[in-house]
Parts: C-alpha cells; sequence; structure tokens
C-alpha cells in the first residue's frame, strides 16, 4: 500500500485557489487533499490561533486538546460539517505530535489514536498491525472502514487519555447541592453547595472507559475541589481519625442513589471521582469516589477489590497505624473492607477468593 507522508508544516504547494472549502468534503483522500489545502486558507489560520491561545501542549492531555479543538472548530465554522471537523481534530492533534490516523466509511470520516493506556468498550482496529481506537464513532456506524493513505507524522506519540490536569478555561461554572442526614457523628442534616462546570461535564460525556487505576485516581476539577475537599474537612475536624472513615462512608453511600449504568447511561460507563458526583451512580462509581476522599483526606493506605459474584467493587482500608486491626492481609498491613454501594450501614465486608486486585494506594 503506498503511504504518502506529509509533514505537518506543509512541503507540498497547494493553489491558492483551493482555500475554499465547502460545507462537507467526500469521505476518502480526495477530500483530505482538498482539505490539507483549505489549512492554507486565513479562516483556518485563524482558528488555529485562536486555539494556540487556549491550548499549551504539556499543559493538559490529549483528550483536552481533541474536545477544545471539537468546540472551538464549532464556534468558527458552524456551516462546515462533521467530516471538515474530524479533518481538523486530525490536523491538530497530529500537529501537537500526537499519532492520528484516518479511516472512511461509507460517508464518515473516522478518527483513530494509538492509545497509552488500556481503552475498553471503544471500537479497535489494527493498522500496520498496531492497536488504535476510535475516538468519533460506535462500531454500529462503521460499515466497510477503509484506511487513508495518508499519515501526517509517523512518528507521532500515544495519546493519553489519563487525566492528571486540568485546562484553564472553564467559564461555565454553575452550583449544586449535596447533603445526607448525619446520624452517627454531628446528628443533623448536613449540605455541601459545590461548584461544576458544565462545559467540563460536556467534555466527559463521551470519555472512555479507562483501568480503574486511571480513573479513580483522576484529580478532581479546581472548581469541585476548591468547593468540596475544604468543606469535608471541617466536617472531619471534630471526628476522631477512626471515625471519618464512616463518615466519608456515609456521605458516599447516602448522598447518591444507586442506579445502574445502563438506566443512567444506556451503557456500560466507569466514571472518574468527579463525574460520580451525580444524582445516581452505580457501585464501581460510588468505590471510586470512597477511594479518592480516602485517599485525598485521610492519605491512609487503601486497596479496592472487584467482586463478580455481585459485579461490584469493595473498598479496603488499613488502619494499622491507629492501632485497629482488618481481618484481609496484604503485604505485611491488615485492612477493613467496605461496600459503599450494597451495604446498608457501615458494615466490614469479606473479600472472597474470587475477587480481585484493580486499585492500590500507599502513601
Amino acid at each position: 500500500i503506498l503511504i504518502i507522508l506529509i509533514t505537518i508544516i506543509g512541503n507540498l504547494a497547494f493553489s491558492q485557489t483551493n482555500n475554499f472549502i465547502k460545507s462537507e468534503i467526500k469521505a476518502n483522500d480526495n477530500g483530505v487533499l482538498e482539505f490539507l489545502a483549505w489549512t492554507k486558507s486565513e479562516d483556518f489560520i485563524s482558528f488555529e490561533k485562536a486555539l494556540t491561545k487556549e491550548y499549551n501542549d504539556g499543559d493538559w492531555n490529549a483528550w483536552f486538546l481533541y474536545k477544545i479543538s471539537q468546540s472551538l472548530f464549532e464556534i468558527h465554522f458552524p456551516e462546515k460539517g462533521e467530516g471538515i471537523k474530524a479533518l481538523s481534530c486530525w490536523y491538530i492533534l497530529n500537529k501537537a505530535g500526537r499519532d492520528v490516523r484516518l479511516v472512511f466509511s461509507v460517508n464518515s470520516i473516522l478518527l483513530f489514536v494509538r492509545p497509552l493506556e488500556k481503552v475498553y468498550g471503544s471500537v479497535v482496529r489494527l493498522i500496520g498491525g498496531t492497536k488504535y481506537v476510535c475516538l468519533n464513532a460506535n462500531i454500529s456506524t462503521i460499515k466497510n472502514p477503509v484506511d487513508s493513505k495518508f499519515i501526517l507524522d509517523e512518528k507521532g506519540k500515544e495519546f493519553a487519555f489519563a487525566i492528571n490536569k486540568y485546562p484553564q478555561f472553564m467559564n461555565k461554572v454553575v452550583s449544586i447541592e449535596l447533603g445526607f442526614y448525619d446520624s452517627a457523628f454531628h446528628q443533623k442534616f448536613i449540605v455541601y453547595p459545590i461548584k461544576f462546570d458544565l462545559k467540563l461535564s460536556e467534555y466527559m460525556q463521551d470519555y472512555p472507559n479507562l483501568e480503574y487505576d486511571k480513573l479513580f485516581n483522576t484529580p478532581l476539577s479546581p472548581p469541585v475541589y476548591n468547593s468540596l475537599i475544604p468543606q469535608l474537612r471541617e466536617s472531619l475536624t471534630t471526628i476522631d481519625t477512626v471515625d471519618q472513615i464512616e463518615f466519608l462512608f456515609n456521605f458516599v453511600r447516602k448522598s447518591f442513589l444507586p442506579q445502574s449504568d445502563i438506566e443512567t447511561y444506556g451503557k456500560d460507563k466507569w466514571l472518574t471521582p468527579e463525574e460520580s458526583i451525580g444524582p445516581n451512580i452505580d457501585s464501581e462509581d460510588k468505590a471510586g469516589l470512597f477511594y479518592y476522599l480516602v485517599k485525598e483526606l485521610l492519605n491512609i493506605p487503601i486497596l479496592c477489590y472487584y467482586c463478580p459474584e455481585k459485579d461490584n467493587v469493595i473498598v479496603g482500608v488499613s488502619l494499622d497505624v491507629y492501632q485497629v486491626k482488618g481481618s484481609f492481609i496484604h503485604e505485611g498491613l491488615s485492612y477493613k473492607f467496605f461496600d459503599p454501594y450494597n451495604s446498608q450501614s457501615f458494615e466490614e465486608v469479606f473479600v472472597s477468593k474470587n475477587c480481585s486486585l484493580i486499585v492500590e494506594y500507599f502513601p
């Protein structure tokens, strides 16, 4: 197969008469050629400059670069179709040094990336013997896929989905209230006003399923962290350290109604701790939020096990430093395990032999 390599700085001369592009183009390599000519136009260069103001490579991961590219494209070119938007994201991601490939499917242009992490539930395609995952389609919409011959950067880096840092452009902040009746310690109904950025929620709607270790350790965004964590710290100040586990357990268990992903999203969707702060979440999401809060606020050893019998995740904490022993031993430490989804009270649960370790944290 002939591979056409075109460097991102452009070493092909395109005619100035090709700087206009229709609202949509054909899903084939001729359409790609037409698009590449358009990237030399003043309109597209203006779009790139606007994107540069929002994004500095290395400040946040490739997922946010992809989403902000989509968002800004829709603002700059509301009349352009999905194919041109996909090609624009392909061009921008390659320019940022990511390995992104084009695949044509009937009238669609698909983006496939070489992932840095394990990704679950996304469409997978082998290109040149290497596994790529699709960013902008699911398996039901892909028909007769054909690989494009165009490769902008054959030495591009893997696409990082895991989030370590958030963009600073958040500007759609709203407030919600979370509350539960704390019968164990404060004997009152506690309400926490929390700030969210709706733009971030939009960007995370099609975020893929990653390994639990990556999801559970995803930090909260600044608006949520700066509004929720100080309030929880204040609530914990009057509670003994060991009992703080129970308080956080009750907060997670009582503040969010249990509901399956199928009921909420129509599919199995694994959430980050921030995404879990919603009205309805399922077992692994409650476990992930409980894990994150214990790690952030108490900084003690934690284990998370997936148990297939109940299809849920349980969380173990080590309180050995406080002379409180658990029944489960792991690498010299004892752990007490809790189930923030199924348990009706703060009771220790046991790890069966069929459960598997999915996340561990040691300070």
